[in-house]
C-alpha cells in the first residue's frame, strides 16, 4: 500500500467511528461514547506520542476531562455534544477544580463534529483560557494532522484502526461512482451562501419527464422545482469549478443510464420506486465512505439527472 492508501483507510475509519456515535447519540444510546475514551486514548497515544490515562479509570467523579497526560501536560476530554454552553460548562469546571496546576492545555475532543464558536478563546483570560480554533478537534482535524506523520507512522496507526474497528477492507468502488458520490458530498454542503434563494420557473422545458412518466409527472416535476430552491445553484458550479473532470462527468452519465434503467426495470417502471431504490442504494455508497451527506440531496441529484435523461432514459437511448 501507498502513503496516500494509508490516510484513506485512516480517514474512512475515525469517519465511520464518528457516524456511528452520531446515530447512536441520536437513538440516546451512549455506550459507544464510553467505549470511545479508551479507544482515543490508545489512539492519541499511537498517533501523537502521547502517555494519556483514562482519568475516569481512577476518580469515577472526575469532572471536565477524560484523559490525561502528566508528561505534556495536555488534558482531554471526549464528548459527542459541541454546544457553546458545554464547552463553557467544561472550561468552568476544569478553571474550579485548579486543574490548570496539572495540565497547560485541555483539549475537547468531539466524537462528531466541532462547532465553530465565535469567541476565539474561551475561560478566564488571568487564569485560563481555551483557543477555540487549536483546541476543539473532531475526526477531520485529527486527519490533517495526522497526515503529515511518516508512512511507517501511517501505516501502524492504520493497522490500529481497522483492528480496533473491525473494518472490513474497503472495496474500491468504480470511479463512476466516485464521481456520483464527489458530486453529492458537494451538494450536501449547506455552506453555499445561495442555497435557498433560487427559482425555477420551468423545471423541465423539454417535457422529458412527461414525455416518459406522465402518471407521475406532477410528483417529480414538483420535488425538482421545490429542491432546486435550495440545491441549483451548487450544480453547475460543482461541475465547472470542482476537479470533478469532463470525462468523468461522461463517464458518470453513461454509468447512471445503465444503472438506474436496471433499478426502474426491477421497480416496474415506477420512477417514485425506482428513485428511493437509487436514494436507498447511493446514501449505503456514501455511508461506507464516510462522507456526510443529506438525502434530499441525493433526491436533487436524481432528479437533475432525470431532466438531464442520464437516469431512466429513453429505451432507444439504453440500448444503443
Amino acid at each position: 500500500m501507498y502513503r496516500e492508501d494509508y490516510i484513506n483507510g485512516i480517514i474512512h475509519a475515525l469517519a465511520f467511528l464518528s457516524r456511528k456515535v452520531d446515530i447512536k447519540s441520536s437513538l440516546n444510546l451512549t455506550d459507544l461514547n464510553v467505549h470511545a475514551e479508551d479507544f482515543y486514548k490508545d489512539f492519541l497515544n499511537k498517533a501523537l506520542g502521547y502517555n494519556l490515562i483514562n482519568i475516569n479509570t481512577i476518580n469515577q467523579n472526575a469532572v471536565s476531562i477524560d484523559l490525561g497526560d502528566s508528561t505534556t501536560r495536555i488534558a482531554i476530554q471526549v464528548t459527542s455534544t459541541s454546544a457553546l454552553a458545554k464547552t463553557r460548562r467544561t472550561v468552568k469546571k476544569f478553571i474550579e477544580n485548579r486543574l490548570y496546576r496539572e495540565y497547560d492545555r485541555l483539549i475537547i475532543l468531539n466524537l462528531v463534529k466541532t462547532t465553530r464558536h465565535k469567541d476565539p478563546f474561551i475561560g478566564d483570560a488571568d487564569i485560563f483560557q481555551i483557543d477555540t480554533k487549536k483546541d476543539m478537534w473532531d475526526y477531520k482535524k485529527l486527519a490533517r494532522i495526522i497526515a503529515g506523520k511518516e508512512t511507517l507512522l501511517l501505516k501502524d496507526i492504520y493497522d490500529f484502526l481497522h483492528r480496533e474497528l473491525k473494518l472490513v477492507e474497503e472495496t474500491k468502488l468504480p470511479k463512476e461512482v466516485q464521481t456520483i458520490i464527489a458530486l453529492i458530498d458537494h451538494l450536501s454542503n449547506g455552506e453555499n451562501p445561495d442555497a435557498g434563494n433560487c427559482f425555477i420557473e420551468d423545471p423541465d422545458p423539454e417535457g422529458k419527464i412527461n414525455n416518459r412518466f406522465a402518471d407521475h409527472a406532477e410528483f417529480l416535476t414538483q420535488s425538482y422545482t421545490e429542491l432546486y430552491a435550495v440545491y441549483g445553484p451548487n450544480i453547475e458550479t460543482i461541475k465547472d469549478q470542482t476537479d470533478i473532470g469532463t470525462v468523468q462527468i461522461a463517464k458518470k452519465s453513461l454509468y447512471l443510464k445503465t444503472y438506474s434503467d436496471n433499478i426502474l426495470t426491477k421497480c416496474n417502471n415506477n420512477p417514485k420506486m425506482a428513485i428511493d431504490k437509487l436514494i436507498q442504494e447511493l446514501s449505503n455508497a456514501v455511508g461506507q465512505k464516510g462522507i456526510e451527506y443529506d438525502e434530499t440531496a441525493i433526491r436533487f441529484f436524481l432528479i437533475d439527472e432525470l431532466t438531464r435523461c442520464n437516469v431512466f432514459p429513453n429505451s432507444e437511448v439504453t440500448n444503443a
